[in-house]
């Protein structure tokens, strides 16, 4: 480390790291508190919602059940059909109005509603949060229930919606029609609210908001007291640390370092020792540095006898390291010698290897690729071609009446025609062309990109100018002509074998038909 690092004593990086750690962990408890209470506000909400709801389910039930059917049966003598009265006939009148009663009693900021759209009574109209999860009711006959916490005028609310009443046929008498309800009825809410209603169709949910802005702030306040307690006794426990470390840690580490200090700068120190300290390790560290100071000392002293000896050793080394460096450079110029040998002969059979190749993949009289050379050539090019979806010719050539040659002029005469054929195809291909000598008086070209047309006119440019070749023979010009068949990829096959053998089926048409023509495949 260099001079220029800044100093951190460990005491410091220490206490650092151990408030920072207790900061931590009173942070980490704190919000956990926090988050606890705060869930079990929620859970009260949820609990008190559900005590609510049972209980103005259990009243609708009661009107539903017992008074509603009593009443109706007491007054049927004397009520008349357009009579209507919702202190004893509406549930849910009697449920609102029991509801305001009990907030009059009570000093709970909760809201119930029994929500509807288009509601007889204004004061149950649903509002837009709750038209929304009642028209989600009637597309989701599963849906039953939804709670979730909303932010109200700044405040936080447990709201929970619940399905509510479901319009059954008996229902329609006071919801289908202005004309078929009790004139009281209309008289009271008018012709036009709460009509229209069909059989299954959900038309009102149960509405509760639970206030939790009170709860969440006893959660604050208990948070921020046990936040106070909690500082205060990770303070107390930093304190005790701090001088706990102090005294017995940092204090002896201190001595050690002084005591380290004084040998360093003055050579009369060593092999003193220092006064062990408390603690098990620490006792260990120091004796351990007692120990080393006292080694020090007695290598101080035999240091000169231990110097004479080095300097001997190394002299010795070091004549024997230059008897090694001249050993090593004669080597190296024996192995330089040999490596410019071995580099003239890795050329010499390179060449050979080359040359070899070159003899084993072309014919010796033509100087055309052999038949071996095609395998490899055409299926290269095969492959080419089914990538890049092009085509592919192969032209297979047969020179007419080659044997009668050989057997009337001798053979001398048949490999003059054969050269100078194979000197013609030569002049004519492409770079990209493969010619080859196929075998006797046949030979075969492969032509990448090209169509069976072009193939063909290819075909007959040679065949035209093979009439022209001439051969002198005592005196009088000899000369030949050519067969040819001509099969293309991929209009003829899929497979090089393939091509090549409707080709040579090819060829075999037009020595059939006199000679000395071109047949293509799709007319053999």
């Amino acid at each position: 480390m260099s001079e220029s690092t800044p100093r951190v004593k460990i005491s410091t990086l220490l206490n650092i790291a151990v408030a920072g750690a207790f900061v931590t962990v009173a942070i980490l408890f704190i919000f956990m508190v926090n988050r606890e209470q705060r869930e079990q506000a929620l859970l009260q909400a949820e609990s008190k919602a559900r005590v609510m709801l049972d209980h103005n389910l259990a009243t609708h039930t009661y009107f539903t059940r017992q008074l509603k059917p009593n009443i109706m049966a007491l007054t049927e003598p004397i009520r008349s059909w357009d009579y209507f009265d919702p202190t004893w006939m509406s549930s849910t009148y009697a449920v609102r109005e029991m509801d305001k009663y009990f907030k009059d009693l009570s000093n709970d900021d909760y809201y119930y509603k029994e929500c509807a759209i288009n509601a007889r009574s204004p004061e149950n109209e649903a509002d837009k949060y709750e038209r929304v999860f009642i028209e989600e009711l009637n597309a989701d006959p599963t849906l039953t229930e939804h709670s979730d916490i909303r932010i109200l005028d700044g405040k936080p609310y447990f709201v929970t919606l619940r399905r509510g009443e479901v319009m059954e046929p008996a229902c329609l008498q006071c919801h289908s029609t202005p004309e078929n309800a009790p004139g009281d009825l209309v008289e009271q809410y008018g012709p036009e609210r709460s009509f229209g209603r069909q059989v299954g169709e959900v038309v009102s949910a149960v509405s509760i908001r639970i206030p939790l802005a009170t709860a969440y702030a006893h959660a604050d306040q208990l948070s921020w007291t046990l936040s106070g307690l909690l500082l205060l006794f990770l303070l107390i426990l930093f304190i005790i640390q701090f001088l706990f470390s102090r005294q017995w840690l940092f204090k002896p580490l201190e001595a050690l370092r002084a005591k380290a200090l004084e040998i360093s700068t003055d050579r009369a120190q060593v092999g003193e020792e220092i006064t062990l300290p408390f603690g098990k390790e620490l006792r260990e560290l120091t004796r351990a540095f007692n120990a080393m100071s006292v080694s020090l000392r007695r290598e101080r002293d035999h240091l000169e006898e231990r110097v004479r000896e080095r300097t001997t050793q190394l002299e010795q080394l070091n004549e024997q390291l230059q008897q090694d460096i001249a050993e090593r450079e004669r080597v190296e110029n024996s192995l330089k010698i040999a490596n410019e040998q071995l580099q003239i002969q890795v050329a010499e059979v390179k060449k050979l290897q080359g040359d070899l190749r070159e003899q084993a993949l072309h014919d010796p009289l033509t100087g055309l690729y052999n038949r071996r050379y095609l395998s490899e050539a055409i299926e290269r090019e095969l492959a080419s071609a089914k990538r890049e979806k092009k085509s592919i010719s192969v032209i297979v050539m047969d020179l007419d009446h080659f044997k009668t040659i050989n057997d009337t002029f001798g053979h001398q005469v048949g490999d003059r025609f054969l050269t100078e054929f194979a000197t013609l195809i030569g002049d004519r291909i492409r770079k990209s062309d493969t010619a080859c000598r196929y075998g006797g008086e046949e030979f075969l070209l492969v032509l990448p990109g090209i169509t069976l047309e072009d193939a063909a006119k290819r075909a007959d440019e040679i065949r035209l100018e093979c009439a022209n070749i001439r051969i002198p023979h005592k005196g009088k010009p000899l000369q030949v002509t050519v067969s040819m068949g001509v099969a293309t990829y991929p209009l003829h096959g899929k497979e090089s074998e393939e091509i090549v053998i409707k080709a040579d089926k090819a060829l075999y048409v037009s020595k059939q038909n006199g000679r000395n023509r071109i047949t293509l495949w799709n007319e053999a």
